[in-house]
């Protein structure tokens, strides 16, 4: 799971300090979202499985607040 946040939060970064059109931002950051796992599924469908609920959540709830974040981002019409 470090992998996929270090990506998130260079993916953060990079919105922040890019001087690049509109369009080749979001292409990049999809790009990257891409690469972040395997198959079809993307970061929307990853999450830790452990059979300790505490734990679960625990570990989750910060990789969901940054799914969340990048989700407003790119969505957001600012």
């Amino acid at each position: 799971m470090s992998t996929q946040i270090r990506t998130i939060k260079e993916i953060l970064i990079y919105l922040d300090t890019a001087n690049e059109s509109e369009n080749v931002m979001i292409k990049q950051v999809f790009e990257t979202h891409k690469s972040m796992s395997p198959g079809k599924s993307g970061l929307a469908e990853f999450h830790f499985w452990d059979n300790d609920f505490e734990k679960r959540s625990r570990v989750n709830k910060p990789l969901g607040e940054l799914k969340q974040e990048i989700w407003d981002i790119l969505v957001s019409e600012e």
